[in-house]
């Protein structure tokens, strides 16, 4: 069984280990992501920063945008690459930056880019890089983004797709003819196939959508009871797909079942999924579950209370959260 084996800051009578509560404190809280070397990147939408922690002490160690850069405007999700460059999604100003691991500015990409603009840019979704980490600079110079960059734009109802040096690749929203995209929220890459997986909240049900590599629809899944209002998606290193979902307050976990002959007819399994059994002290349930993400020794990071799908003016908590759970093996639960 998962369970919260850390938070940030402590959770009250919880019995984890106790780290320093951020100051300003975490307001509405949407990406995470960690370092390679295990700091967790959160997304501080409400106070508009990129903020890195010491995942052990809890003591903040770079806070986005360094002073003198362009600010940012409710950012929304965050990714870090094989080269430690930080990709954040930048809400408020339509658009996508990027900065090297000291934080300084290396790029962007805005809503007013002629082959491929950005419009409410939210989930973000990052490719898996192969460079060697003594290759990141060639004579002095940061090497591009390691990795495709797929961005959700909910203003427009689209995915645009970006490569290492910002240019365009491709967008695509149309599902060849069943339904398009209604109000997509957050991407992510299957490693294994490269095809892209998009939640949808504007659409009944509510429904996962898939992509080729090319931006092809190969096929949709929904489930009535699991699927109420999905945020954000992860793929674990078994190939279970994470959903959290701020309708059902869980984060839901399914396998995807591949029909390599004929893709439409692909399926997704639901296997079980992360709810308040397994949350500790006075936090009793997820509430609001939203950023999902997986460190590199397979825990899984979860921001929470960022907002009521009911009422997205306000959090459900007035303490918001992000957790870490881990389990004893990759067993189904």
């Amino acid at each position: 069984m998962w369970q919260v084996v850390g938070s940030l800051p402590t959770i009250p009578s919880s019995g984890l280990p106790t780290i320093a509560t951020p100051s300003p404190t975490l307001t509405y809280p949407s990406g995470v992501a960690t370092t390679s070397s295990g700091d967790l990147v959160v997304a501080d939408s409400g106070n508009n920063l990129v903020r890195v922690f010491d995942a052990s002490t809890g003591a903040e160690k770079l806070r986005l945008p360094l002073t003198g850069s362009a600010s940012l405007s409710w950012p929304t999700d965050v990714k870090v690459d094989a080269c430690g460059h930080i990709l954040v999604t930048d809400y408020g100003h339509d658009a996508l930056r990027v900065f090297d691991s000291d934080g300084n500015d290396l790029g962007s990409i805005t809503g007013t880019n002629p082959s491929s603009p950005l419009s409410s840019p939210w989930g973000l979704a990052l490719s898996p890089g192969t460079v060697a980490a003594q290759s990141c600079t060639v004579n002095g110079t940061s090497l591009p983004v390691q990795g495709e960059i797929a961005v959700v734009n909910s203003g427009s109802g689209d995915v645009n797709v970006y490569n290492g040096d910002l240019s365009s690749k491709l967008s695509f929203n149309s599902t060849g003819g069943t339904s398009q995209l209604q109000a997509p929220i957050a991407v992510a890459i299957d490693s294994s196939t490269g095809d892209f997986f998009v939640s949808d909240s504007g659409v009944t049900p509510k429904a996962i959508d898939v992509y080729s590599s090319a931006g092809t629809f190969l096929f949709a899944f929904s489930d009535s009871t699991h699927l109420n209002f999905p945020n954000d998606l992860a793929f674990d290193s078994t190939g279970r797909l994470f959903v959290s979902d701020g309708g059902t307050q869980l984060v839901d976990v399914f396998s995807i079942n591949y029909d390599q002959t004929t893709p439409a007819n692909s399926t997704a399994t639901f296997l079980f999924d992360l709810s308040q059994d397994n949350m500790p002290g006075t936090l009793s349930q997820f509430l609001a579950p939203s950023g999902l993400a997986f460190d590199s020794a397979g825990q899984l990071l979860v921001t929470t209370g960022t907002y009521n799908p009911d009422d997205p003016s306000q959090p459900l908590l007035s303490t918001q959260y992000v957790l870490v759970l881990d389990r004893p093996s990759l067993a189904i639960t």
